[in-house]
């Protein structure tokens, strides 16, 4: 949390369309559900139209050293995939951090 405060501090919150993230305590609030969830959502938030969701791999101390990402436009990726796509990314990721010889924090 202190380094993306340090980040915010320096950069602020720039709005890219109608639905980018523009409150701090929210963010920090979606940044835990993140970890929770081993996986983020874009969903719209840089572009309009395009959704995202991706993963970091983590090393052996838990930081993390690669990220798996797919991304497409909305109008392919509905409510319905978004949540199917969030599955397998994370499944993946786990994955692929494990063959690596990482671990969640």
């Amino acid at each position: 949390p202190e380094h993306a405060r340090r980040i915010l501090a320096e950069h602020g919150m720039p709005t890219a369309t109608v639905r980018t993230r523009t409150d701090p305590e929210r963010l920090f609030e979606e940044l835990e559900e993140v970890r929770a969830r081993g996986v983020a959502v874009d969903d719209e938030e840089h572009a309009e139209g395009l959704r995202c969701v991706a993963g970091a791999v983590l090393n052996e101390t838990g930081a993390p050293v690669a990220a798996i990402s797919v991304s497409g436009p909305k109008s392919r990726i509905g409510d319905e995939r978004l949540a199917q796509l969030q599955d397998t990314v994370a499944r993946v990721v786990a994955e692929v951090t494990r063959e690596f010889g990482g671990r969640a924090p």
